[in-house]
């Protein structure tokens, strides 16, 4: 007669805590990053580090620019580079910086001389772009004003110094506008 072995209590809970716990994690890590609820957190935390550990090596004002393209800011990144415009954001798989990264064309594999992006940073970098392209980074202001009305580029002239009432002399012209 065969006899059943009682099996031990919690064996339930030993044999399925690691997938069950995978899954639970799984599941809540993606519902971040399909739908992150701050476009602008997203950023900061997954995109801002992914483009400075593989791309603002070579496509920054800070160190060069390759292909024209800057990723420095939503603009230079909306305004693309030699290829054209980097991103679709009304078809992200569509955009040209996607495709660099996925090696999806011959001509154009990013990062360049290195190995391919892993497939969750790929799809960090799509969901950044279907998202509207967050960007934290504020640009330099814009020298909006003409550069030729600089001082530097006036014609010499030489100036009136500033009278004082009830003031001594000055020893020397300069120390007038000094004093003003």
């Amino acid at each position: 007669m065969l006899t059943r072995h009682p099996m031990p209590a919690g064996w339930f809970l030993k044999c399925y805590r690691l997938p069950v716990t995978l899954l639970y994690s799984f599941l809540f890590l993606s519902s971040l990053w399909a739908n992150p609820s701050d476009p602008n957190q997203f950023f900061e935390n997954n995109v801002k580090p992914l483009l400075e550990s593989h791309c603002l090596e070579c496509h920054s004002h800070q160190f060069k620019i390759r292909g024209g393209l800057s990723l420095d800011y939503r603009d230079s990144v909306l305004a693309g580079g030699l290829t054209g415009p980097a991103v679709d954001l009304k078809n992200p798989d569509q955009s040209i910086l996607i495709q660099a990264v996925q090696h999806s064309r011959e001509d154009l594999r990013m990062p360049k001389d290195k190995p391919k992006l892993r497939s969750e940073d790929i799809f960090i970098l799509q969901t950044w772009i279907a998202t509207g392209l967050a960007d934290t980074r504020t640009p330099p202001a814009v020298l909006t004003r003409n550069p030729k009305d600089h001082w530097a580029f006036q014609p010499v002239s030489k100036p009136i110094p500033p009278k004082f009432e009830g003031q001594p002399e000055f020893q020397n012209v300069i120390d007038s506008f000094i004093q003003a």
